[in-house]
């Protein structure tokens, strides 16, 4: 499990500290301050590659990653004369089972019990890869070897999910996927129910997988881009947890990992507000279908104040942290670990310190309620402002708002009668 991640001179600030909690941490604040680098750079600590574009220090100053994982610690720094990153694990290597689901839709997955072949070196940095790298395609369709000799490291999800229903001891594995699939999609007027594959295009030699819904079975491929993305996640949870047992059987029975690191960047992603209130506790039960003692640390990265509130019910300030990116007055970029506290109501949330919004509203009406109170600490506002400033009011507020009330009196003490 990590227990945190420095940085110095790396990203957006000159130094960032997160100590992380050991079940949930959640990542807010406005875009461009760094949670989705934060989210990369914990990859490479686990890894020792990049899942994108390899990060860069603030030169001419040394860049530094340190990290730590249970009692121990580890660092990498920049080499600027080769360009690479140097590591020094030591005994801080992150001994879990990790899936990190990145908001451009691709993923990557890392086993410590299934490291890919040691000719597959990362095109940068020439080091051995010690992820599995999805590209959207590849979830789907397969992860081909890195080798290009034909061969498949997985075999997607259409292939999969076909080869688990239909194969007699693979069934485990689909009543695996289908559990989690409904626990993702639980809660709603109804849930994705895997249906029974069939082909879709005489052109296309395979079956497709399909879904149950409400107007009928519907092919995966065809899905709304939420509906797949849950798809997608519940498949490579079931994947790689399934993979992983195997490959400690066939390594003279070593103990699979008790651990799961899960990076996910933006939750809401797609996602309708029935769904982004429901996705992170729902991923917590679903860990549960696959190993029912299995640890999971989650590292998450949200806009969106349905996620937050999302998590009242299960809050445990022993074992979650909410963490939040903002500018200081110098302008530098800061993080700080928010004390948390029951809001209850997603437009609190969204007037909080974490969202920082003035009113739970559109820019027009904010900026008209504004000035209308701005015209209330006049000492002598003109009729003809008060006039113009209740034209602007009558275009953004509904006829029931409670604004109506102080406002209307306020123009009546000052002789306007609107």
């Amino acid at each position: 499990m990590l227990k945190y991640i420095e940085l110095d001179n790396v990203g957006p600030a000159p130094h960032m500290r997160l100590d992380f909690a050991p079940r949930l941490n959640i990542l807010t604040g406005d875009n461009g301050l760094g949670k989705t680098f934060t989210l990369e750079t914990v990859w490479w600590a686990i890894t020792g590659a990049w899942a994108g574009e390899m990060a860069l220090p603030q030169r001419p100053k040394q860049g530094r990653v340190s990290w730590g994982a249970g009692q121990h610690s580890g660092w990498g720094e920049f080499d600027t004369a080769p360009e690479r990153w140097s590591r020094d694990v030591g005994n801080a290597a992150v001994e879990a089972l990790c899936l990190y689901a990145r908001c451009n839709g691709t993923y990557a997955v890392r086993d410590p019990l299934r490291e890919p072949p040691s000719e597959s070196r990362d095109a940068i940095t020439r080091e051995p890869l010690t992820d599995f790298r999805f590209s959207y395609g590849s979830v789907w369709n397969g992860l081909r070897s890195p080798l290009e000799i034909g061969e498949f490291l997985a075999e997607g999800l259409i292939r999969d999910w076909v080869a688990w229903q239909e194969v007699p001891r693979k069934q485990g594995f689909f009543g695996a996927l289908g559990d989690v699939i409904r626990k993702l999609s639980a809660g709603l007027e109804w849930s994705m129910e895997p249906a029974v594959p069939r082909r879709i295009l005489k052109t296309e030699p395979r079956d497709i997988p399909h879904v149950h819904l409400p107007y009928g079975d519907v092919p995966v491929v065809h899905l709304s881009a939420g509906m797949k993305r849950i798809l997608e996640l519940a498949y490579l949870l079931v994947w790689s947890w399934n993979e992983h047992k195997l490959a400690s059987e066939l390594e003279n029975g070593r103990r699979p990992a008790d651990t799961l690191i899960l990076l996910i960047d933006e939750v809401e992603a797609h996602l309708h507000p029935q769904w982004q209130r429901r996705l992170l506790p729902a991923v917590l039960e679903a860990v549960k279908v696959i190993q029912e003692d299995m640890q999971v640390q989650i590292i998450a990265t949200t806009h969106e104040p349905l996620v937050l509130a999302s998590l009242e019910p299960i809050w445990d300030e022993e074992q979650d942290a909410l963490f939040h990116f903002r500018l200081d007055e110098t302008g530098q970029v800061k993080v700080e670990r928010e004390a948390w506290r029951r809001r209850g109501d997603v437009s609190a949330w969204l007037t909080s310190e974490v969202f920082g919004l003035q009113h739970p509203t559109s820019v027009p009406m904010q900026d008209a309620v504004e000035r209308a109170l701005a015209l209330r600490r006049e000492p002598d506002p003109s009729p003809d402002a008060i006039e113009a400033v209740h034209q602007e009011l009558q275009g953004v507020l509904k006829d029931a708002d409670p604004f109506w009330v102080r406002w209307l009196a306020f123009a009546e003490k000052h002789g306007v009668n609107p």
